[in-house]
């Protein structure tokens, strides 16, 4: 009984408002050898205001670097700037191209309701935080920004790149790791998502699209693994009908790691 009242309250408070001055987001990275994009996430991040600072944490989450481990580049930012609140997670496994696990594991260490699931090459401004964070943000309800190009060109929003809710997230079971060393992410994830939340895409709101940096490892790696492929395959997909997270969280090791304290 007391268990059905714990939650029983617990889904009573996601379907309340929340007040701004309360609100908090899970800024959640994927990182594969990117040691440039890193170092220029954060010092942008630490460039915002102190007090907008404590309405947000960020979670990054290493994809088994070989060459420029996520450790390495925050241990040497940190050292100039802790005012930022991040959290670490090193996979241990190397699968190739693990990004839908990678991305449930920012989800599941997000200490925040509310996650935006970010790609290293896509960086947001103050200005366009405080507009998600000024969003009144709804139980179904999931969100899209746009992008922009280092151009200043419009660019339609990136299709894994959303604000979203971890109940609504982990609701449809998160994304099925057995979509990995693909490009791209599970798409039936994406399906049964809008099923019961409703995709919004926000009109006004930027993450700045910074691909491009030639010592990113990652793009080398993915650029070689095109010119691999003679032709277009399709990939045909089993899912059992149970959700994913209900059958085992993770199918790999990871471990947090600590970092440097100034």
């Amino acid at each position: 009984m007391l268990s059905f009242i714990k939650g029983l309250v617990k889904n009573l408070t996601y379907f309340l408002p929340i007040k701004l001055e309360q609100q908090k987001i899970t800024l959640a990275y994927i990182y594969f050898d990117n040691p440039r994009t890193l170092e220029k996430i954060i010092f942008l991040l630490s460039k915002f205001d102190l007090n907008l600072k404590k309405h947000f944490e960020i979670v990054i989450v290493d994809d088994c670097s070989k060459k420029y481990p996520a450790k390495d580049v925050l241990n040497r930012l940190i050292a100039t700037d802790s005012d930022l609140d991040i959290d670490l997670y090193r996979i241990v496994d190397d699968i190739f191209w693990n990004v839908s696990g990678a991305r449930n594991l920012s989800v599941a260490k997000a200490k925040y309701d509310w996650v935006l699931m970010l790609d290293m090459d896509l960086i947001i401004d103050e200005e366009n935080f405080k507009k998600i964070l000024n969003i009144k943000k709804r139980p179904r309800k999931h969100y899209f920004p746009k992008r922009i190009s280092k151009e200043s060109l419009e660019i339609k929003s990136h299709p894994a790149a959303m604000l979203i809710s971890k109940h609504d997230f982990w609701s449809v079971g998160g994304y099925d790791e057995d979509f990995a060393g693909h490009y791209g992410n599970d798409p039936i994830f994406k399906k049964n998502l809008r099923k019961i939340s409703k995709p919004i895409f926000l009109k006004n709101i930027y993450l700045i699209d910074n691909r491009g940096f030639k010592d990113s490892e990652s793009s080398i790696k993915y650029k070689k693994f095109f010119k691999e492929i003679d032709e277009p395959h399709e990939l045909k997909i089993k899912r059992n009908s149970t959700p994913y997270k209900s059958q085992k969280p993770f199918r790999f090791s990871f471990k947090r790691v600590t970092l440097k304290q100034k």
